[in-house]
């Protein structure tokens, strides 16, 4: 990540958190990226790192599996 890519996201956080909306960050894929964005304050994170792809059937599977 760019030192432009940082002040970037570094912005869209502050500016969300100013309007009183929470952050998502997509496209996380590594340990270290969820790092920073969490040190920046981001309030959820998806991507491939958290959850690879899957078929319907399989989030099915999940869901019923995670069910209580």
């Amino acid at each position: 990540m760019t030192d432009a890519d940082l002040a970037i996201v570094k912005a869209t956080i502050v500016m969300a958190k100013e309007l009183g909306l929470m952050t998502l960050a997509e496209g996380v894929e590594t340990p270290e990226q969820l790092r920073m964005l969490q040190n920046l304050g981001c309030d959820q994170f998806q991507g491939f790192l958290l959850g690879r792809p899957m078929s319907a059937e399989a989030f099915g599977g999940l869901l019923s599996s995670t069910a209580a």
